[in-house]
């Protein structure tokens, strides 16, 4: 499996770009620190990019030239997840029909 960076090389300064917006300079964070924000980070500003993607009808390879961050497609993404959650939810708790 091919490491999420190397498939995406624009994914870790993305990522980077992101939590300096959001959370300033951690360079002085503790290591595992600094990695756990970025293991949290990186999955977020991937999904988020693919929805910006798919709103601005963007190619699949486009990538936005600096982060941005649009707090109601962020909301949009919390409640297509949120919903998603529901329904394999709601399926796996029911008894199978085979």
């Amino acid at each position: 499996m091919t490491p999420k960076n190397e498939a995406h090389p624009w994914l870790a300064d993305m990522t980077e770009a992101a939590i300096e917006h959001h959370l300033g300079d951690i360079s002085d964070f503790p290591e595992t620190l600094k990695s756990r924000i970025t293991n949290v980070y990186m999955p977020f500003v991937d999904g988020y990019i693919n929805f910006l993607r798919q709103k601005d009808n963007q190619a699949p390879d486009w990538v936005p030239p600096k982060w941005a961050f649009d707090s109601e497609l962020a909301d949009d993404m919390r409640h297509f997840f949120s919903d998603y959650q529901h329904i394999v939810n709601a399926e796996t708790s029911q008894p199978s029909q085979y």
